[in-house]
């Protein structure tokens, strides 16, 4: 419970662990067709040693992983599988934020926090290079909070401030093209224009392909990692 749910270490390592280079997934058509009881989870006693082999320390089963987040590659799993469904193996960096990724806040949050106590970390030496007073605000403990609680937030409200700003752009320029298509005598020059149904079917279009903020963010995590 304290693992997986509560300690600031593990969502650390569970966030970076969706850039490793290894996995561990189970076959769930083995599983299904062996009904044994998930021994990869709950762990089992060994008949030939008679020892108890134990389960998944972060009650996580690995049939139901589709990330890396909530496996700590322990190995249990792979060791009280009896019928070898629990495998090992390779994958490309960062498999985890291809395709259908579940994004979630509280990861993203958290990676901003992480790359602004980076910055945190430098605060003496940022201080003299901004040519700050740096024995105040270092030895001052309300300056020094609010300057730290500043830094802390400032990854995260740069890049929303940014992708703010580019979407606003974006739709402003949209804006200004749907606008002069509308112009007759743009649309004199410019040739026959689409229908009023072509032109809502490409808005909508354009709509639901764009990405929401909540997925663009991860691309960050590996320039967080290093």
């Amino acid at each position: 419970m304290w693992c997986k749910e509560l300690c600031p270490i593990g969502a650390m390592n569970g966030l970076f662990a969706k850039l490793s280079v290894t996995e561990i997934r189970s076959r769930s058509g083995l599983c299904a067709a062996a009904a044994c009881g998930r021994p990869c989870f709950k762990g089992r006693e060994d008949t030939e040693t008679h020892t108890h082999l134990p389960g998944c320390p972060m009650n996580s089963y690995p049939g139901a992983h589709i990330d890396n987040h909530d496996c700590v590659m322990c190995g249990n799993c792979l060791r009280s599988c009896a019928g070898g469904s629990a495998q090992w193996r390779l994958r490309p960096p960062a498999a985890d934020l291809w395709g259908d990724h579940s994004a979630s806040w509280h990861e993203i949050s958290l990676m901003y926090v992480l790359l602004g106590a980076v910055l945190l970390h430098r605060l003496p030496e940022l201080c003299d290079e901004l040519g700050l007073p740096a024995d105040y605000l270092l030895t001052t403990q309300g300056p020094h909070l609010a300057l730290s609680a500043l830094l802390l937030a400032a990854p995260g409200a740069a890049a929303w401030t940014w992708n703010k700003a580019g979407t606003a752009i974006t739709n402003h320029l949209k804006s200004r093209a749907a606008t002069a298509a509308a112009d007759p005598t743009t649309a004199l020059l410019a040739g026959p224009t689409p229908s009023s149904t072509t032109t809502a079917v490409t808005a909508e279009t354009a709509a639901s392909a764009e990405v929401p903020y909540l997925k663009l963010a991860y691309p960050m995590l590996p320039l967080v990692w290093a």
